[in-house]
């Protein structure tokens, strides 16, 4: 980002960068469950039977809601990241992207747990273990939401203007 235009980005490009990163990570996962539902309605003869067995348990309105918590709380997580990268180019300092790296890694190790060692099927049985595991991604945007207020207030300005 530094040596390109993009490192003379605004904070409404930079933000908008961020929206769209976060909405189409968002809007691809979103395509492949409808697609795995479509395929289970339409021809289920096609799925596998533990494919399956997932979709019947996901029949509750709180699991059902579950992906849609998390996708907008990581949306909020990818804003934040991607506009610590931004400002971490505009500042020239190299440890607001170490920071974005960490965050990043950290809520993504939380989901690499949760499936590793939980499981998918443990998920959605388990509304216990299914939302106590959505708290956490929860206080990750929260975190996020308050970054993204202070990069607000401290995003440079005059960086659109300035050679590089």
């Amino acid at each position: 980002i530094r040596f390109t235009r993009l490192g003379r980005a605004p904070w409404q490009r930079a933000l908008a960068f961020g929206i769209a990163f976060g909405a189409t990570e968002a809007l691809l996962l979103g395509a492949a469950s409808l697609a795995a539902v479509l395929a289970a309605l339409l021809v289920p003869g096609s799925l596998p039977p533990k494919v399956l067995e997932e979709l019947a348990r996901a029949d509750r309105a709180l699991v059902i809601l579950a992906p849609i918590w998390e996708r907008f709380f990581a949306t909020l997580g990818h804003i934040f990241c991607n506009l610590l990268i931004f400002y971490s180019v505009a500042r020239r300092q190299a440890k607001w992207f170490w920071l974005a790296f960490g965050y990043k890694t950290l809520i993504d190790a939380v989901a690499a747990y949760a499936l590793i060692v939980i499981g998918k099927a443990q998920l959605a049985e388990s509304l216990t273990k299914l939302w106590s595991l959505e708290a956490i991604v929860a206080v990750w945007g929260f975190v996020a939401w308050l970054g993204i207020r202070w990069l607000l207030r401290n995003y440079p300005v005059e960086i659109a203007a300035s050679p590089r």
